[in-house]
């Protein structure tokens, strides 16, 4: 999988940028709080449906817009595509392969996949076994959609036997 070109629209700290890729390897350099770990959490952002960085979607927009649009174009085994995703204040969040709505999050996986890995990663290796698992199920997710079902139906399964256990 190659990513082509990326479009940020109101994304952070981005008003209006494209940037374009070539074939192979890509280096993203810059200076401290010039966006470069922005831009890799827009395309996990188009990946995963989610921000590795936060669960609150306000924050990924830019203060003084209302909606913040993450456009990605891309080559896989399976051809061109691209995805669209847009962020509101006032709305949920909306997602598009190849113009076609994405009703839930778990019909983006497998498309575009990504292994996001910050210093706060570090945590994989120091903390619990919770955080080793969760960061293998990104992965497993994104690699094989029944997991990711089946890894939703388990979690909630799950909640329900503790509510259970505590409720007695």
């Amino acid at each position: 999988m190659n990513v082509k070109k990326l479009q940020l629209t109101d994304f952070r700290n981005y008003e209006h940028e494209t940037f374009e890729y070539c074939d192979g390897i890509n280096i993203v350099s810059g200076g401290n709080a010039q966006g470069k770990t922005n831009l890799l959490e827009s395309v996990c952002l188009c990946c995963l449906g989610k921000s590795p960085r936060t669960d609150k979607e306000r924050e990924m927009i830019n203060y003084d817009a209302d909606f913040a649009r993450v456009n990605i174009e891309f080559t896989s085994r399976y051809g061109s595509a691209d995805i669209a995703v847009v962020l509101s204040k006032k709305r949920k969040k909306a997602v598009a392969v190849n113009s076609v709505p994405i009703l839930k999050i778990g019909e983006l996986l497998g498309y575009l996949n990504a292994v996001y890995f910050s210093p706060d990663e570090i945590r994989v290796i120091r903390m619990s076994p919770a955080d080793r698992r969760r960061f293998l199920d990104v992965d497993l997710c994104q690699a094989d959609r029944s997991y990711y079902y089946s890894l939703v139906k388990y979690n909630k399964i799950l909640n329900q036997r503790n509510n259970l256990i505590k409720k007695s």
